[in-house]
């Protein structure tokens, strides 16, 4: 019961931590910006009063590297606005913007992409806001490590006791348990051989008839 009441406890700090890193990282990378348009090739729409706003472009680092990465930007008429790409020795810092667009005027613009972009218009001091939105990443990551960690480690805590009950009653059982000893019938030892007989040879009527040779019983049997 306690054990369960501690492992709630961590899984409740935990996303409420993971909560309060999530938030303030979306604050900080939203603060002094509003996002134009996300996407691969899509429209997007300048209203009147955001004349005066830088518009950068943030790369997705995805297959595309800095060199193979293309970025193009229309106007509703169709004609080509410049764009200012960051240098690739500087692309895959966390600080910084991938394409800078500068002030736009209102109207309607329409962008192609290599990969997944995202438009935002920042008002101030763009690298102040590009630390911001550094930092803002970097909390917006560490909130969703710790809601993955929330649910993992729990499980992990109440696995772990029991595991080592289950492996510490299994050597019990090991140690008082015999096994029963398999009867096994006594083993016959050979056969005994049969007596052989032994003939003994009986006297025929002839050899009780041979009587002594010689002198004395020779004149006997003659008379």
């Amino acid at each position: 019961m306690l054990k369960g009441k501690r492992i709630r406890i961590v899984r409740f700090a935990a996303l409420v931590l993971a909560i309060l890193f999530l938030v303030s990282g979306i604050r900080l990378t939203e603060t002094n910006a509003n996002e134009l348009s996300y996407g691969t090739a899509e429209e997007f729409f300048v209203e009147e009063g955001m004349e005066n706003l830088t518009t950068v472009v943030f790369a997705e680092n995805g297959d595309d590297t800095c060199t193979n990465f293309v970025f193009e930007l229309v106007d509703e008429e169709g004609a080509p606005v410049a764009v200012e790409k960051m240098d690739c020795s500087k692309w895959n810092a966390d600080d910084i913007w991938h394409y800078k667009i500068g002030a736009l005027e209102a109207g309607t613009y329409t962008y192609t992409a290599s990969d997944y972009v995202s438009i935002v218009a920042v008002n101030g001091d763009v690298d102040e806001y590009l630390e911001n939105y550094a930092l803002g990443n970097g909390l917006a990551d560490v909130g969703s490590c710790l809601c993955c960690l929330s649910f993992i480690v729990p499980f992990i805590l109440g696995r772990a006791p029991s595991q080592t009950m289950d492996s510490a009653h299994h050597v019990e059982l090991n140690h008082s348990f015999v096994l029963p000893t398999p009867y096994q019938e006594p083993s016959e030892g050979p056969a005994p051989e049969p007596a052989t007989e032994v003939q003994v040879a009986e006297p025929t009527t002839e050899d009780e008839k041979e009587q002594p040779k010689g002198a004395f019983w020779g004149g006997l049997n003659d008379e």
